[in-house]
Order: C-alpha cells, then structure tokens, then sequence
C-alpha cells in the first residue's frame, strides 16, 4: 500500500523537475531579437503576442479593476514615453553628441532626411556582409561586434 503513494509522489517530483527545467531554459520575453518574443527564437508566434498584449494591459491596470479606462492608459503612455525618453537622453550624453555630429555630414547644425537615409544605408551596406541586400541575425549581431569594437578604440 506505501508503494503507491511513494510512487505517485516520485511522478509528481519527476514531472515537477521537468517543468521548472522546460520554464528555466526559456530566456525572458524580449531577451534577444524584439519585444514579445519570449523564446528568443527571432518569431513572433500568437501565443507571444497574446502573452505579451496581456502583460502589457497588467502593468497599465494599476488598480487591477480587470478595465484600464482612458486616463490610467494615458498615465502608462506617459510612463513609457518618459522612460523612453531617459534612456535615450542617457545615451545620447553617454555618446556625448557623437552620433549627430555623424548624422550631421556637411556641418551646418541641422540633419536632413536625406542625411540620415544616407547614414542609414551606409550602415546597411557595411552590415550586409554577403552583399545580398538582406540582413540575417548573424550580419546584424557581427555589426553590433564591430560598432563596439570600433567604440572601445576611440
């Protein structure tokens, strides 16, 4: 009679191991590649999308009335809009200007579109190693190597 117990309490272990190894294995949502992908894997998959439109409407339903109404989303939209803003404030003082005295080709204290659409596919061109007019997560990852390569000398 102990046997069964035993061994139904060994099953639930065994099965209980197996999800915290399958939950574990799995990198945080938007780890790697873009937001919502939560395993990493450069898709985006339905289930993602559903997860992460969920997660999203959690963190804007502050007082978790199961509703977000117009001024609590208005309030999560100036959240993000303002942290957006930090880090790019963040970064650009880090860079110290760098990137729009590059942006800025001729000198005059202005970027014009056709300034930035330069800088653009210069950068493209340079990460494109295969010249096939196509990115793959292996050129982008290898640019992103050598931009800070590049950084580290300065």
């Amino acid at each position: 009679m102990i046997k069964q117990p035993i061994l139904a309490l060994m099953s639930l272990g065994l099965v209980s191991a197996a999800a915290i190894g399958v939950a574990s294995a799995q990198p945080p949502a938007g780890a790697r590649g873009m937001p919502g992908d939560a395993d990493g894997d450069g898709t985006l998959t339905k289930q993602e999308v559903v997860a992460d439109a969920g997660a999203r409407f959690d963190k804007m339903d502050t007082n978790t009335a199961g509703y977000v109404p117009e001024e609590e989303a208005k309030v999560a939209r100036d959240a993000r809009a303002a942290e957006a803003e930090g880090r790019r404030r963040k970064m650009m003082e880090k860079r110290g200007g760098k990137s729009f005295e590059r942006l800025d080709v001729d000198g005059d204290a202005r970027v014009t579109k056709e300034e930035m659409v330069a800088s653009a596919e210069a950068r493209f061109d340079r990460a494109d190693a295969n010249a096939d007019g196509t990115l793959t997560k292996d050129e982008m990852r290898a640019a992103a190597r050598a931009r800070r390569d590049a950084k580290k000398e300065e």
